[in-house]
């Protein structure tokens, strides 16, 4: 993710399935109203579904809605909870008068909302693009259906999968219901089209617990399945205004607050462009990549949960994680640094700081989750991540401890001899397996007290480092005796270089030069290849109006390591010809 501006530490980008992410301008006015709702003297939760005060919001929230997406007055709207998954029986409960419907399966809820109807009636498969792991939207412009089904379903968007239909099924005149909850409200829709548009607000629109249902308002009758429930019935919830039990009156407040802000923003053909624009990075390098991962069978069971994502340069933290549910485990992946200049800031702070505050957030997300899953945990990272994984591991909470069967470090750096020297270290030095390339520098900074196994990489130099250089002989990475001696001796430099300059020099110095890389205004590292040669003169401009003080630090710090280099390529080169 790109990130050209601070994001706040006590704000993180949510890319989990739902709840997703509220616009903090919402937010902002819920808590303002939390005590007091425009002089109610209450908080929405504690009033009434039936005061004035509650009529005013779902009415305005309603109203807002078919605005947004310019709802035909022969519609209802209807403001439900039970989840969209309960909506997969109210569907053939109230639609299914033949006992006979079409589901397109085109992932896990398509293929959940196919079994429950299955309950009910003849629920006919018209097309599945199971037999390529849901990577297709398959061919629905001649479907097999027949005179006698009610309706059919399809699953509009796939959180999953990542696929979405384009074109809408070519229903030969039955009516389209569509589960929409993936993809609500991102862009504009023309209602008319369906049946039945509904979906979960929660990873699109609002809180958890709330299902919007749009509904043609004929096929809103008496006439359902024998045994549905009076709650369960369309027509129960549509004469009495969602309003005959009940309702998440919360929920429906924040998804009103949504739509307004949606409508202050430009309506849903601007948030079509924003999303669009933010597809095309995303997708730029690694469409192709990811479309054949899903078209392979070795990931057919993999779901990806809880991204967490936080950028802050004032505590120089760039921090991420997910989670990758795999069968009968949870693996949990730490990213690596980033392109941005504060990640790299924050590596190079492990050379003078006990932990850095990736560290610690490491250790928060890893207790949240674990509490989150029963499974047992495999933790791992490259880079910076795989230093992440470890850290997280030792200082977790102490129950989590037992279900870490394994800490995988990729090439990643190690750690003070504080963190080196203590117990909880100790209890989980077995787990740790670490691997670095031949000619790995990353892998082999700071202290590391676990063994590694060496890989060859098809690179040169500090290319070694990008896992993608790894080579692999059939499923399993082929391995080398030992490191050369480029990474024996960049190793042997960095450490006399540590051993030479306090925590504080090396603090001072990192800080400095820092400081000046700054004043270009760049904030990734990719800027510098936009007009390079002006940013090195920014750099020396700024180098020179430093206070003399500071300028000898830097050049005391520079001669430290040129000398470390000369000292170690001589005892490099003496080792060579004793051998």
């Amino acid at each position: 993710m790109r990130h050209k501006e601070e994001i706040r530490v006590s704000r993180v980008y949510n890319f989990s399935a739902g709840p997703a992410v509220l616009p903090e301008e919402v937010l902002q006015e819920a808590a303002a109203e939390m005590m007091d709702y425009k002089g109610s003297g209450m908080s929405v939760m504690e009033m009434s579904h039936r005061s004035k005060w509650f009529d005013d919001i779902i009415k305005d929230a309603e109203k807002d809605l078919r605005e947004l997406m310019n709802i035909p007055d022969n519609y209802k709207v209807l403001f439900l909870q039970g989840g969209a998954s309960q909506f997969f029986a109210e569907v053939p409960m109230n639609l299914m008068k033949n006992k006979k419907a079409g589901y397109i399966i085109t992932g896990q809820w398509a293929k959940k909302a196919f079994a429950e109807a299955k309950i009910y009636g003849d629920a006919v498969e018209l097309a599945s693009s199971a037999d390529e792991t849901f990577s297709y939207i398959p061919d629905c412009s001649d479907l097999p259906i027949t005179d006698d089904m009610d309706y059919v379903y399809i699953c509009e968007n796939n959180t999953i999968y990542g696929t979405k239909y384009k074109k809408l099924p070519n229903t030969k005149g039955k009516n389209l219901v569509a589960d929409v909850s993936s993809c609500f409200l991102s862009e504009p829709v023309d209602v008319s089209k369906y049946a039945v548009i509904y979906g979960g607000v929660q990873k699109n629109v609002g809180p958890a617990g709330v299902v919007i249902a749009i509904i043609r308002e004929d096929l809103i009758t008496d006439d359902c399945l024998p045994g549905t429930p009076t709650m369960l019935k369309w027509k129960t919830q549509a004469d009495n205004d969602s309003l005959y039990n009940t309702p998440p009156c919360y929920g429906i407040y924040i998804c009103g607050k949504v739509f307004k802000w949606l409508k202050k923003m430009g309506g849903l053909s601007v948030m079509k462009e924003k999303n669009e624009e933010k597809a095309k990075y995303i997708w730029a390098d690694d469409k192709p990549f990811l479309q054949e991962l899903g078209k392979a069978k070795r990931y057919k069971d993999i779901a990806v949960t809880d991204y967490v994502e936080i950028l802050d340069n004032s505590a120089e933290k760039q921090f991420a994680a997910i989670t990758i549910s795999l069968p009968n485990i949870k693996y949990i992946s730490y990213r690596g640094t980033d392109s941005t200049l504060v990640g790299w800031k924050e590596d190079f702070n492990m050379s003078f700081m006990e932990n850095v505050p990736s560290q610690i957030e490491s250790v928060v997300y890893l207790n949240d989750v674990a509490k989150k899953y029963r499974e047992d945990l495999i933790l791992g990272g490259h880079s910076k991540g795989g230093n992440l994984a470890v850290y997280a591991a030792v200082f977790c909470e102490d129950e989590i401890k037992p279900k870490i069967k394994k800490i995988i470090n990729a090439d990643g750096p190690g750690f003070d001899k504080s963190v080196i020297q203590t117990p909880e270290y100790r209890k989980v030095l077995k787990k740790i397996e670490t691997y670095i390339p031949q000619s790995s520098v990353v892998g082999r900074l700071l202290e590391h007290e676990e063994e590694y196994q060496v890989i060859k990489s098809n690179q040169k130099g500090f290319m070694q480092h990008d896992i993608f250089s790894w080579e692999i002989e059939g499923d399993k990475l082929i391995r080398i005796e030992r490191v050369t001696t480029n990474s024996e001796i960049f190793n042997g430099i960095l450490r006399d270089w540590l051993k030479n300059t306090t925590p504080e020099e090396r603090k001072d110095f990192i800080d400095m030069l820092y400081e000046i890389i700054l004043t270009t205004k760049a904030t990734e590292v990719s800027d510098f290849r936009i007009d390079t040669v002006k940013k090195i003169g920014q750099i020396l401009t700024t180098y020179k109006n430093r206070k003399e003080e500071d300028k000898k630090e830097i050049e005391k710090m520079i001669k430290l390591l040129i000398s470390s280099t000369i000292k170690i390529i001589r005892e490099s080169r003496r080792n060579e010809k004793v051998k």
